[in-house]
């Protein structure tokens, strides 16, 4: 019986060289070789930038003034652009001036090395780049498989759960409507509906919070955050939603001082989410009879809005977690509905609003959220 072995060979790291001398870029195409590495190059930064897209080059050698595009302007375009912004890049030019070095070290470069080179030096400072590189993307790539369990865990649970409650009641009333009485009809459809309140809860923290981490929350804000009054914004929000309190049984008190001026920067979608997603928390852990207070006060510097209920509080060994995706409070204890997505959620577009956010616990009992959104700055 014949048999063969296959020994899959370590793939060699590719470094893109942008340089137009062509005895300089010999010299390099021969070193880097010789060295273990792939080797690709091009005369300027146009063709460099266009070339990118068909090479997944680990590292960018770039000389600083060429023809069409010079090294400055390659480097910038390139952090500009996601899918190129982490790769490693290197400037190794003859411009050695303390202008010109302050310029390229201020850009953003990993490094810069001027002609004429020590070999050594710039194959250590690739060999080390290439690493710290590889580091990088291997400690993210294990938070995102990380997260990507968390997904699945979550998703296994918090998904059929009250799915079970759709299609389970969907069934007993396709199969038994004409025998079931009228109230068991319709505890039935309000067994369903609320299942599919969850459900719509659940997927709509899922997308938010993939908004929020590919950057779209961000550019939302740069593009709809407008100048409002939070005394304003915080009324109409709670007159909205009168109705989904009432029926949570849940009395809602707001304290404010009618002399004072609420006004800021944000964006009201962003805080019309967050308060959804405080005011449900807050429901979530209040006692009977449910009663939740919200505060506006004036800072030097802020304008702090707080949202305290009447529930256990937050336990003191908690709160360095309670920020965290997928963290669920006393979840062992209360049987809670949702993903453990909300009060990150509502941190990380207190955030994107130039506020932070703040846990803790009230001296009368209950929990108190509050977030410190910034005052505009006025300029003399």
């Amino acid at each position: 019986m014949h048999s063969e072995s296959f020994e899959l060979q370590a793939t060699k790291p590719k470094i893109m060289v942008v340089e137009d001398n062509p005895l300089v870029l010999d010299v390099l195409r021969t070193l880097l070789t010789d060295e273990n590495y792939e080797v690709f190059v091009q005369v300027n930064g146009e063709d460099a930038l266009s070339s990118l897209a068909m090479i997944e080059a680990d590292l960018i050698l770039c000389d600083v003034m060429m023809p069409i595009m010079d090294g400055f302007t390659l480097q910038k375009r390139l952090r500009e652009q996601n899918q190129y912004a982490n790769i490693p890049f290197v400037f190794l030019t003859a411009l050695g001036d303390s202008e010109n070095v302050l310029k390229g070290k201020s850009s953003g470069a990993d490094a810069y090395l001027v002609k004429p080179f020590d070999p050594n030096e710039l194959l250590a400072t690739i060999r080390g780049k290439i690493e710290r590189s590889k580091d990088i993307q291997e400690f993210y790539q294990k938070k995102q498989d990380e997260f990507s369990s968390q997904v699945i865990r979550h998703i296994s649970h918090e998904f059929r759960t009250p799915l079970v409650a759709v299609t389970t009641g969907s069934e007993l009333l396709l199969s038994q409507q004409e025998n079931l009485a009228k109230d068991k009809i319709s505890s039935l459809v309000s067994t369903i509906w609320r299942g599919g309140q969850r459900l719509e809860k659940i997927i709509n923290n899922f997308i938010l919070l993939q908004q929020i981490q590919a950057g779209q929350a961000q550019k939302n804000y740069q593009t709809y955050s407008a100048d409002l009054n939070l005394l304003d914004f915080v009324k109409s929000y709670l007159q909205k939603n009168k109705k989904y309190l009432v029926d949570h049984q849940c009395e809602v008190s707001f304290e404010f001082d009618q002399e004072e001026t609420y006004q800021l920067i944000a964006y009201p979608q962003h805080l019309g989410l967050i308060l959804d997603r405080l005011i449900d928390n807050a429901i979530k852990f209040t006692k009977e009879p449910r009663k939740i207070k919200v505060t506006l006060e004036n800072d030097t510097r802020t304008i702090n809005l707080s949202i305290t209920d009447n529930g256990n509080g937050f336990d003191k060994n908690c709160f360095k977690n309670l920020s965290q995706v997928f963290y669920q409070h006393q979840r062992e204890i209360n049987e809670q509905q949702g993903g453990g997505l909300g009060l990150v959620i509502s941190k990380f577009l207190t955030r994107i609003n130039k506020g932070r956010i703040k846990f803790n616990n009230s001296p009368e009992g209950g929990a108190v959220v509050t977030l410190f959104l910034s005052k505009p700055v006025v300029e003399d």
